[in-house]
């Protein structure tokens, strides 16, 4: 059975999600391609009574009875400091969502975004890897962010922290454009950005038409396993997802094997020598995926045409 939800609905239903501390056991199946700005939200939000939808779980709706008023105070609280600072609120429902996380297992309502919301639709590539890495595998993501950046047409997509992530972003602002395409996809708030070394090179990204986005409510502070549950978000939101160096047990790994559970194809960066510490991504390549040895052949086998953003 399909659902309609509207913008209003998604964005309390996002809220609850996240104040609950569960993700919703039915989600709507159809969403309704409606619009709607912050200040219409906040016009329109005493016309919901989201503890009624058909589509919650029973779990859901028992919440919602005992923190109805926490419900509205945290909408209220979100959609106050996005309009404070600025900030885009995209629902599920709207033509910038990023369309194949759209179609992912368990997409987010909703994302918050800090700089150019237009990038979010765009085809995208997602680098990830260890936050601490050889040189050659940081180097290594430097120049596929740089490549990528230079050729303008897809957007390079990263976590943000150390490491492998930074180096990928640094790669992409390191292209000489007046625009660079580059997305942080965060674990909390943004209010809070993580890691705060950086916080430079986010504004930076902000500055030059980048984008940091979450899908957390501005002033949660990530803890441990929003880590994780961000890594879904990256997987989902390109056709490919490059493992650069990673543990045999790592969030990397994590997010790698979540894109192949979506279908979307995972290149790994060989080396002849691997450190056992960090040969998640040989064990990778044992499994059958798909390898490069460096940036240059990388790109030497790189199909612009492959990649849709839907």
């Amino acid at each position: 059975m399909s659902h309609g939800a509207s913008s209003l609905e998604l964005g309390l239903a996002h809220t609850a999600e996240q104040i609950i501390g569960r993700a919703l056991k039915n989600r709507p199946c159809k969403f309704l391609c409606e619009e709607r700005t912050i200040d219409e939200l906040l016009e329109e939000r005493h016309t919901a009574r989201l503890s009624q939808f058909e589509w919650w779980s029973e779990y859901s709706r028992r919440a919602l009875d005992q923190s109805g008023d926490k419900l509205q105070k945290a909408f209220l609280d979100h959609l106050a400091i996005l309009k404070l600072k600025n900030l885009s609120y995209v629902l599920m429902s709207s033509s910038l969502y990023p369309p194949l996380l759209r179609v992912t297992a368990c997409p987010p309502l909703a994302l918050s975004v800090l700089g150019n919301p237009s990038l979010l639709p765009l085809s995208g590539l997602t680098i990830v890897g260890t936050r601490h890495p050889s040189s050659f595998a940081r180097k290594t993501a430097y120049e596929l962010g740089l490549g990528l950046g230079a050729l303008g047409e897809i957007v390079v997509v990263s976590g943000g922290a150390i490491g492998i992530d930074i180096a990928s972003h640094l790669g992409a602002l390191g292209c000489q454009s007046d625009q660079v395409k580059t997305v942080v996809v965060l674990a909390g708030g943004l209010s809070h950005l993580h890691p705060r070394s950086h916080a430079k090179i986010f504004n930076e990204i902000v500055r030059r038409g980048g984008a940091l986005v979450s899908e957390r409510l501005c002033g949660h502070l990530a803890k441990p396993h929003d880590f994780l549950t961000r890594n879904r978000i990256l997987a989902g939101w390109s056709s490919m997802t490059i493992l650069v160096e990673a543990g045999a047990k790592s969030g990397t790994m994590v997010t790698a094997g979540l894109a192949l559970d979506e279908g979307r194809d995972v290149r790994v960066l060989a080396q002849d020598n691997w450190d056992s510490s960090l040969a998640g991504g040989k064990d990778l390549i044992d499994a059958g995926a798909s390898s490069f040895r460096t940036s240059g052949e990388f790109f030497q086998d790189f199909e612009l045409s492959s990649f849709s953003p839907a």
